[in-house]
């Protein structure tokens, strides 16, 4: 059985958006630690599959894009949808990190 996606209102998607920009970042070891309290072992071990899964580096890469930093996403041109996309996770990292 398919599950219905609904698209998500694009005013309230660009508002939440623009706003991770003016809050701190929260620091992603305690996200993860809280989670862990309230987690099932099962779910943890879902979880963890599937992030093994999606995350099959075997070596290191290399960024193709010269240049570009995680701190340079925070003032975009023309933000789009897929820039709040990236931006919601990259901004975990530390801003000095190269982004491709």
């Amino acid at each position: 059985m398919m599950t219905k996606v609904e698209k998500q209102n694009k005013i309230i998607f660009y508002i939440k958006g623009y706003s991770t920009q003016f809050f701190p970042k929260q620091n992603l070891e305690k996200k993860i630690n809280a989670l862990r309290k309230i987690l099932s072992k099962k779910d943890l071990d879902v979880a963890e599959y599937r992030v093994d899964y999606y995350n099959k580096l075997s070596e290191k890469q290399k960024v193709t894009h010269s240049g570009t930093r995680i701190k340079d996403l925070k003032h975009p041109k023309t933000p789009k949808s897929y820039y709040f996309d990236t931006y919601e996770y990259a901004r975990y990292f530390d801003d000095n990190l190269l982004i491709d």
